[in-house]
């Protein structure tokens, strides 16, 4: 378990969530207005807001864009949010999609967006599930610093001024029963399911459960048959008796990935955008004894 008290240390912005469902919600203003309920899903590389709040804030249309997703096509329209205030944390002139969220809504009725990866990809930060808060760096490390845990390294893409960007927070996972091989698992806090592919799924010898869930997915929900695998490998993680929904592939399902992993797997996750990597559940570091020693040596002089 990875503890750290916001009022006690300096650089740190915390925000509280709640969990509905197994998705993780929280409170967002946008153009100074709200709080608005929105669910907190980085596997959506662009936020979105419904129709509702976009009309009501009159937030400027700038263009169109296909939102493409496993399960459907649509054309939506892309606006301009002036602010996006999580907490402390603020960004400007974030281009959002305007979609009604009907698989969301089915979630919570209160919701009415999504803050996606595009928002996300701006900070370092501790998602804690253990104590259902997000724990921002303001300054450079402050947290890493405090913590201990193996780094697994994200997929690097360039942005358009060459800069490093890592949208896809994909780790790689390993099982007995998925044949020993290495599945490309994408991190996902918008999916309360483990996903695999069908055509990941169907080379590889699973105990079939018989069972049949629904998974949302890109707003709409989707059957999936059940399968168990008793132990998936994550970085130095072992997740235990794993369900794993076997979705079928459609036109738009992504490539390079076999599956997804939510978040909420793990007790609390450290993103590191700014150095490409991910720690699964974290500990605390151990200071150096030379620090401890400094410490106690100003306490004596005070």
């Amino acid at each position: 378990m990875f503890a750290i008290s916001q009022e006690n240390a300096s650089g740190l912005s915390e925000v509280p969530f709640r969990v509905v469902a197994g998705h993780a919600i929280v409170s967002v203003s946008v153009n100074g207005v709200g709080p608005f309920d929105f669910i907190l899903d980085n596997g959506c590389e662009t936020s979105m807001v419904d129709p509702k709040i976009a009309q009501a804030l009159k937030m400027p249309i700038v263009g169109r864009t296909t939102l493409v997703s496993v399960s459907r096509e649509t054309v939506v329209s892309l606006v301009i949010a002036k602010e996006i205030k999580l907490g402390r944390i603020v960004t400007s002139n974030l281009e959002v999609i305007v979609d009604p969220l009907e698989g969301e809504k089915s979630i919570a009725p209160t919701v009415h967006g999504i803050l996606g990866e595009d928002f996300l990809q701006k900070f370092d930060f501790l998602l804690d599930n253990e104590e259902q808060r997000l724990v921002f760096e303001q300054e450079p490390g402050v947290l890493l610093s405090t913590m201990k845990g193996t780094h697994l390294d994200l997929p690097r893409q360039s942005s358009l001024d060459g800069r490093p960007i890592y949208k896809q927070l994909v780790v790689h996972a390993r099982s007995f029963e998925l044949a020993g091989r290495d599945l490309a698992m994408q991190l996902d806090s918008g999916t309360n399911m483990a996903i695999l592919f069908s055509r990941v799924g169907g080379t590889l010898f699973l105990h079939q459960q018989g069972n049949m869930t629904s998974v949302i997915e890109g707003g709409h929900r989707q059957g999936a048959q059940l399968v168990r695998v008793p132990t998936l490998r994550v970085g130095n993680v072992n997740l235990v008796d794993m369900l794993l929904a076997i979705m079928d592939d459609q036109p738009h399902s992504p490539t390079g990935i076999d599956g997804t992993l939510p978040t909420y797997l793990f007790h609390s996750i450290y993103f590191s955008h700014s150095g490409g990597f991910v720690i699964l559940n974290p500990s605390k570091a151990k200071r150096p004894r030379s620090m401890e020693m400094a410490v106690i040596d100003r306490v004596s002089h005070d």
